[in-house]
């Protein structure tokens, strides 16, 4: 009858052979990387220099191993999600709302920047075209009716 071949025991071979070619490329891998570090050394120590940073430090910051690695907890994870600005940025924006003027005000400011143009200037008539035309349209764009909630505010 004709079954399933069955292993004959070679795939131990192969998986040793395998681990062993990967031990090789790793150490081959660090005495090619011993080597760069010793050309980085001997560059560095033909260089005049008179206080020369060590290859450690060159090679690894201190910086990096302090920040790059940073491990955040699942509350501070969850608080990032939930705020990602911060509330130092979220208090800034509170801030920045800009005020609402009411139509009154506007037309009463329009009118003063406009008392104050000298019309005899060419730039300041160009000003004032503009500043009635401003008036113009503020005057005819459409109001909401005030209900007694606003009034009431």
């Amino acid at each position: 009858m004709d079954g399933p071949a069955l292993p004959t025991g070679g795939g131990e071979n192969e998986a040793g052979t395998v681990g062993q070619q990967a031990q090789q490329e790793a150490a081959a891998a660090a005495v090619e990387e011993q080597r760069v570090e010793q050309d980085l050394v001997s560059a560095l120590e033909r260089l005049p220099l008179r206080n020369p940073m060590s290859i450690a430090s060159l090679l690894n910051p201190a910086e990096e191993e302090e920040t790059a690695h940073a491990e955040l907890t699942d509350a501070e994870i969850i608080k990032l999600v939930e705020d990602p600005y911060g509330e130092e940025e979220g208090a800034a924006e509170a801030e920045e709302e800009v005020e609402k003027h009411s139509k009154t005000e506007k037309l009463a400011s329009l009118s003063l920047s406009i008392a104050l143009l000298d019309l005899s200037q060419e730039s300041h008539r160009i000003a004032h075209r503009t500043l009635r035309q401003v008036q113009a349209d503020l005057r005819s764009a459409s109001t909401t009716q005030a209900t007694l909630d606003s009034w009431l505010k």
